[in-house]
């Protein structure tokens, strides 16, 4: 008997955290199963949109059958479905993610947020900068799974993870000592 979201499960199951493998490798990886038939495409699309549209999905359940995570107890609901989000939005639609341009207005909206934190020495949640960002008409579609493509090693923001969390963006500070690329 199949199981529900088969298809999904084993996409997932191809970035599993416990492996440490780069993202290109897991994509590799999930190219290579559809190729072979282990992985139908179309089911996996099915797959994913329904569970991206229906409330009641227990995300940490997914997480644990595919063991996308190494501890997916300590991630809530919304945490994993942005990382599921992150993995396979732009995977499955690419004519729906962000263009280069778009990336680069969201990287100096970030950092123009981030510039006037003074609390917690200038470290702010993601969420937090996510909800001052979609406060702005031509961010108000924005979806949070989008702050992973902030480039933090090249620009002047520099991102801290919850502990034990490494799955979630965590905490996001400008840093003016960074050169801007």
């Amino acid at each position: 008997m199949k199981r529900k979201y088969e298809n999904l499960i084993l996409a997932l199951s191809k970035f599993a955290e416990d492996w440490w493998l780069p993202y290109k490798d897991s994509y590799n990886m999930l190219d290579l199963a559809i190729k072979n038939g282990m992985i139908n495409k179309h089911e996996l699309l099915c797959d994913f949109s329904m569970v991206m549209n229906d409330n009641d999905t227990h995300f940490i359940d997914l997480a644990n059958q595919s063991q996308l995570l190494i501890a997916p107890e300590k991630y809530s609901n919304e945490d994993i479905k942005n990382y599921v989000k992150f993995l396979l939005q732009d995977y499955l639609f690419p004519e729906k993610a962000m263009t280069d341009e778009e990336i680069e207005n969201l990287t100096f909206a970030t950092e123009n947020i981030l510039k006037n934190s003074k609390s917690n020495d200038g470290w702010v949640l993601a969420y937090d900068v996510f909800k001052e960002l979609k406060k702005r008409d031509d961010l108000k579609y924005l979806e949070y799974y989008n702050l992973w493509k902030l480039p933090f090693a090249q620009k002047r923001i520099s991102q801290r993870y919850v502990e034990n969390r490494e799955r979630e963006i965590g905490y996001l500070k400008y840093n003016e000592q960074s050169p801007q690329i």
